[in-house]
């Protein structure tokens, strides 16, 4: 029976049965992580003995450039086809910029800020005000870019084809100092969910600032789940849209190795058009001669002797798909019959974003902490922390081994389905 449909007397009595079994996890001292998006010791095993098979007998690149000295400030062609491949873009579009996207994504915001673009007078520091739209649940780490920067940020609901398309276009043809707005089209980071091409489409051809951009993080583009392409979603050619939309120039495109190989210990890029490459190459000359072109030759020669990226992707997706059914199972099993939560069920990705009962994500959050559970921080996934039901958290599978993961699932639906009863009595009192 649904827990709202239960009378004052049996969820009093549930509740005592939950608490009493929270007191014996309590007595356990637990130390389970489930609050990042991490890859687990199994997943980066394999790759360092993928790696250990990977020759450097000559530092020599494809179009003769000796990796170890200055020089190639756009990257390894050979890499940079492998992004392109990834991202369905020209190679020539694609430059390998760093070791992560955060950084590069730190450092457009940056030159967005301090130089005006092409056709603008001012940058964006000039301005009154900058604004950024923000799908929410969203991605933690962009809205702290943003908030470090002074933009303020407007939450906008996601759909199961992206953000809210009706509001994006309203908010966007009547306010001109909104002027980007952050997304993960794939696999969105924290719920798993896609844009479609319609959406994508939307983006990049509605009525907005002239200097308005559209910020794409494809940190998950080739994380699938599942081996079979009809349970994966599929990568649309954010540059080729963009100009078939006329708005060739709207899009910045960022992906990086960092889930697929070493996190933070990888390669990173950016893809744009040919008028913004313009724009950031005299700022980028003054910034740096090359990024490191030795890693990026042994990623090149990695996935070369791999056939490509996709062989490394299945393992990964035999670590990670399990975990996330386990996840989901539990939910289903343990939560679905209360009526209390609701969540996502991904293709892809690293998280699982689950809705709990509205007014409790916050004690959820305290009392896993409590017990010796981390999470994502409740409220992280909207902008400034405020999540106004204070109801969604996000769960990343990832990391735990199987045996930790199932203990650490069981622990929060019980935790869940405690501050569920708490908060019905707490309304029903009053």
């Amino acid at each position: 029976m649904l827990y709202k449909d239960l009378d004052r007397s049996a969820q009093e009595r549930l509740l005592a049965e939950i608490e009493k079994k929270l007191q014996t996890y309590k007595d356990l001292n637990l130390d389970l992580n489930m609050a990042r998006g991490k890859p687990s010791p199994e997943q980066l095993d394999h790759v360092t003995t993928l790696f250990e098979n990977v020759s450097m007998d000559n530092f020599m690149s494809e179009e003769g450039i000796d990796v170890r000295n200055y020089g190639g400030l756009y990257g390894l062609i050979e890499l940079r086809r492998v992004f392109g491949s990834m991202l369905k873009i020209e190679p020539e579009s694609v430059w390998c910029l760093s070791s992560s996207s955060l950084t590069i994504e730190y450092d457009l915001l940056s030159r967005l800020m301090l130089f005006p673009l092409p056709g603008q007078s001012k940058a964006w520091r000039d301005l009154n005000e900058v604004k950024f739209l923000c799908p929410v649940p969203g991605y933690d780490r962009h809205f702290n870019m943003l908030d470090s920067f002074g933009i303020k940020m407007i939450p906008v609901p996601m759909n199961d084809e992206g953000p809210d398309m009706d509001l994006v276009e309203e908010l966007c043809k009547k306010d001109s100092s909104i002027k980007g707005i952050w997304t993960v089209p794939m696999y969105s980071n924290p719920t798993g969910e896609s844009y479609s091409e319609k959406t994508l489409r939307r983006l990049l051809s509605m009525e907005a600032a002239e200097d308005f951009k559209v910020l794409a993080d494809m940190a998950y583009a080739v994380h699938h789940l599942h081996e079979d392409p009809a349970e994966q979603d599929p990568v649309y050619p954010l540059l080729d849209l963009a100009r078939e939309e006329g708005q060739p120039d709207r899009v910045f495109v960022f992906a990086s190795t960092s889930k697929m190989t070493y996190a933070g210990a990888g390669v990173a890029c950016l893809a744009t058009s040919e008028n913004n490459r313009a724009w950031l190459l005299p700022s980028l000359k003054s910034q740096m001669i090359s990024a490191d072109k030795v890693n990026m030759l042994k990623h090149a020669r990695l996935f070369r002797s791999l056939g490509g990226v996709e062989s490394l992707m299945k393992a990964h997706a035999k670590v990670l798909g399990p975990k996330f059914e386990l996840v989901l199972e539990a939910f289903d099993e343990k939560l679905g019959p209360t009526g209390i939560a609701t969540w996502t069920r991904p293709k892809g990705g690293y998280f699982v974003t689950i809705w709990v009962y509205p007014g409790t994500a916050s004690k959820v959050y305290a009392r896993c902490k409590e017990l010796g559970l981390s999470i994502t921080d409740a409220g992280a996934c909207y902008p400034y922390g405020k999540d106004p039901e204070d109801s969604a958290l996000r769960i990343a599978p990832s990391y735990p081994h199987m045996d930790e993961l199932r203990e650490a699932i069981n622990l929060f639906c019980l935790i869940v389905r405690e501050q569920a009863l708490l908060k019905l009595l707490e309304e029903s009192r009053s």
